[in-house]
């Protein structure tokens, strides 16, 4: 299975690339914490006893940061600042069920876990299963993550973090400087969107980033907003057209908010295959 992967900017932008399309949305840029990346691989089932009837991809979600020392410590959402990671895949995110169980965080990952089990979907800080794993949470609600694909912290707090004696989310601990924040896999062409906050340790001094806004669109690029083909053409141009106006749209290609003209601009510019 082949990864692909891109390097995001704390900017409010969007990026296509060939696996999945980022948006990263930051309320200021920081010199150590250089924004989100995306990382999808499809999931290869022939393996499995209970294969899944989607064709899907597993997306990670890392925080970057610019120096080995930095420490991703916690990721949160309250009242003023809403956590919510959500797909637009009508199956919600995919969960290994067969066992009973409900998968998560990375601490219900058993180490050397079958393939079924490790495509499971779940939130982290830089562990993928129990191996070392102190990652600890504090007040999430899982309901809606397993029954209808949106994790939401909003009028009631929630966090994941890790202790003061956690390695795991240090940077240099991780490969080039990425700790990952959770997985979710989901049906090709399904988008994931939300957003969430961030805390960290830089030099020793805390820092915080708020609201920082997420898109993709699993395995192909942000252009395509049919999600039909992994190509650009006309059947986009006329899906996004027919949202011409629209907020807050999965159409909305450049991450401004609005379907316009800047849009189509956006989606000519890509005509063609998916790089």
């Amino acid at each position: 299975m082949t990864a692909n992967r891109t390097n995001t900017m704390t900017a409010r932008t969007r990026i296509a690339i060939t696996q999945v399309s980022l948006l990263v949305g930051a309320t200021a840029a920081n010199a150590d914490f250089l924004g989100l990346e995306v990382e999808s691989t499809p999931v290869d089932q022939s393996s499995w006893n209970e294969s899944d009837h989607r064709d899907l991809y597993t997306v990670s979600i890392y925080a970057r940061f610019d120096a080995d020392d930095d420490e991703l410590k916690a990721i949160w959402g309250n009242s003023d600042d809403t956590l919510v990671i959500r797909t637009s895949d009508p199956d919600g995110f995919y969960q290994e069920h067969a066992s009973g169980a409900h998968r998560n965080t990375s601490l219900d990952i058993p180490v050397n876990a079958p393939s079924e089990v490790a495509a499971d979907s779940f939130i982290t800080i830089g562990a993928r299963n129990q191996q070392d794993n102190v990652l600890q949470t504090m007040a999430m609600d899982y309901a809606s993550f397993n029954e209808e694909g949106e994790l939401f912290c909003g009028g009631a707090s929630g966090v994941w973090f890790t202790g003061p004696s956690a390695e795991q989310g240090i940077a240099g601990n991780n490969p080039d400087n990425r700790v990952l924040i959770g997985q979710f896999t989901m049906a090709r062409f399904a988008t994931l969107d939300g957003q969430m906050n961030l805390a960290w340790f830089s030099g020793g001094q805390y820092e915080q980033q708020s609201s920082v806004a997420l898109f993709a669109r699993a395995g192909t690029c942000i252009e395509d907003v049919s999600g039909a083909d992994g190509q650009v053409d006309s059947a986009d141009l006329l899906h996004l057209l027919a949202a011409y106006g629209q907020w807050g749209s999965d159409v909305d290609v450049n991450g401004d908010e609005v379907v316009d003209a800047e849009d189509v601009r956006a989606l000519l510019g890509a005509w063609g295959q998916c790089d």
